[in-house]
């Protein structure tokens, strides 16, 4: 078990000595969804078959919360489950469950749906203001099954992920898998990405899980770095699903569709389930296939503050991959100096200076 993982689950047996959240367990075929009310988290496990008793998780299980939903609102970044302002239910329903999130302006729901050997999972974010409003969304994993091995995971378009790794939307592939190779049982959790009804992320990371999860939105993968950032974690990773900023008009909905499944050839996302209003009716975007996935923003399109949030991102972590490395040229400390000097420029700007 990586070093990171002994303290964090040293703590959660601290925390849960204290008190115990409360936690709503399903069971469908060789599936379990548990989700874990008050930290607004999930967990899947899945097993070999039915007479089995003996359920292997597909994340990280001894702490959920090494797993993040984090929504990106104009300029501000919150993490469900943990960021002020949102209050959070939990309830049962039909198809499985489902996780709700309100805030002044925003409405979040994550449901949670069983379909054969998965669990689909749809996230609507509806906005409750009277404004229009820029909403994104980063889903980042902390996967479990792959990390016994050298090679982490894989996709349908690259055999071995064993080092860092982004995919951008263009290049986008159909699934990526992470598989253990136990000499009892053989369990592999495949993320469909395209196809399937499910919302094509606008990139994917792959990456050291300390390196991704200490950054808010913007990281910079280096794909000379394995999974290990010495001393704090060792051939641990994770592996995040971003999805741009959108506007998203006062009343609209922002819908991303996600299928995690044990085999590679996955059902289709149901196009509404039962306690939901279709998003026909609700005045929202239907689910899109990945031919009408909408693009992501154009660049003259988002706010100065968005675009100067993301290049100041993206600084922090160049100098930090820098300092990891020990090595920077003449030329590249000229270029960051630059950067950093056009940004500071811009400070009387937003502090409201002539």
């Amino acid at each position: 078990m990586p070093v990171r993982k002994r303290f964090l689950c040293l703590g959660l047996l601290i925390l849960c000595s204290l008190q115990t959240p409360a936690a709503l367990e399903i069971t469908r075929e060789n599936l379990k969804l548990v989700l874990h009310e008050g930290i607004g988290r999930f967990s899947l496990y899945s097993r070999p078959d039915a007479s089995s008793s003996v359920y292997t998780p597909l994340f990280v299980a001894q702490d959920p919360r090494t797993s993040v939903m984090s929504v990106f609102v104009e300029d501000r970044l919150y993490k469900l489950g943990e960021s002020g302002g949102f209050r959070e239910t939990l309830q049962k329903t039909q198809e499985g469950a489902r996780f709700s999130w309100v805030s002044k302006d925003l409405k979040i729901t994550e449901d949670f749906i069983f379909v054969p050997q998965g669990v689909a999972i749809r996230i609507s974010l509806n906005n409750q203001s009277s404004r229009e409003l820029l909403i994104g969304m980063r889903l980042c994993f902390d996967t479990y099954l792959g990390e016994k091995r050298s090679s982490h995971f894989s996709t349908s378009s690259h055999p071995e992920v064993s080092r860092e790794l982004e995919i951008p939307g263009e290049s986008m592939v159909s699934y990526w898998k992470s598989a253990s190779r136990d000499k009892e049982t053989s369990f592999s959790l495949y993320s469909h990405t395209s196809g399937h009804s499910v919302t094509m992320p606008d990139k994917i990371i792959f990456a050291n899980w300390k390196r991704i999860s200490d950054t808010s939105w913007t990281f910079v993968s280096s794909p000379t770095r394995n999974f290990t950032l010495m001393p704090y974690s060792i051939n641990d990773s994770a592996v995040c699903q971003y999805y741009a900023p959108r506007r998203i008009q006062s009343g609209k909905d922002y819908t991303i569709n996600l299928l995690f499944t044990t085999e590679e050839v996955a059902p289709a996302i149901p196009v509404a389930t039962a306690g939901q209003v279709p998003d026909k009716e609700a005045g929202a975007a239907p689910a899109q296939p990945k031919s009408q996935i909408p693009a992501p923003p154009a660049e003259s399109s988002a706010p100065a503050l968005y675009k100067d949030l993301l290049a100041v991102n993206t600084l922090i972590e160049e100098i930090n991959r820098l300092i990891i490395e020990e090595a920077v040229s003449p030329q590249e400390l000229q270029r960051l100096h630059d950067i950093l000097s056009a940004l500071l420029s811009k400070t009387a700007a937003y502090s409201g200076s002539d």
